[in-house]
């Protein structure tokens, strides 16, 4: 397991709020620490968790570095509607953003077929599918972003192993 693990797995996040990413949290900031992605793309960023744990572990590197979250902020049947919360949220994810990670995060909130134009083809390092979670949803945001993917790109895909519902993530 310690292949799996760096001292950079058991830091504390700055941006501690109730997420499904909560336990992947060591994992996250490993494969940061690992990968060391020039770009990361989060497609679907909720409350914001995963985003600011891979912004605090790229932080520490001196290698150049931008995250892009990707999120209309209003949620959906999965993860449930959160209009009226969502720009509170929007709004504490964004100034978190700027005072720890500027001017290497940036948040999008727009529909991910929105933002495929400003992200250059062959750019993305590590792209992080956490949206709409049917087959067809997955389906799409995996097809329409792979030509942004870079030749060292990997591709992360949340609740894999969930199976109720009309969640699909399993079967992509």
């Amino acid at each position: 397991m310690n292949r799996f693990f760096s001292p950079r797995s058991f830091e504390r996040p700055l941006w501690l709020v109730d997420s499904t990413w909560i336990e992947h949290g060591p994992f996250g900031l490993w494969i940061a620490d690992q990968l060391r992605p020039r770009l990361r793309v989060e497609l679907g960023s909720f409350r914001g968790y995963s985003f600011s744990l891979f912004c605090q572990a790229l932080a520490k590197h001196s290698e150049p570095w931008n995250a892009v979250a990707i999120d209309n902020w209003e949620g959906d049947k999965h993860s449930g509607f959160f209009k009226s919360k969502g720009d509170e949220i929007f709004a504490a994810l964004s100034e978190h953003a700027r005072l720890h990670y500027a001017p290497h995060a940036e948040l999008k909130r727009m529909y991910f077929s929105q933002a495929l134009s400003s992200i250059p083809d062959g750019s993305i390092d590590l792209l992080h599918i956490d949206g709409r979670h049917t087959y067809e949803d997955v389906k799409e945001d995996h097809t329409s972003w792979i030509g942004k993917l870079s030749d060292r790109a990997i591709v992360m895909f949340h609740d894999t192993q969930v199976r109720e519902q009309d969640f699909g993530v399993w079967r992509y």
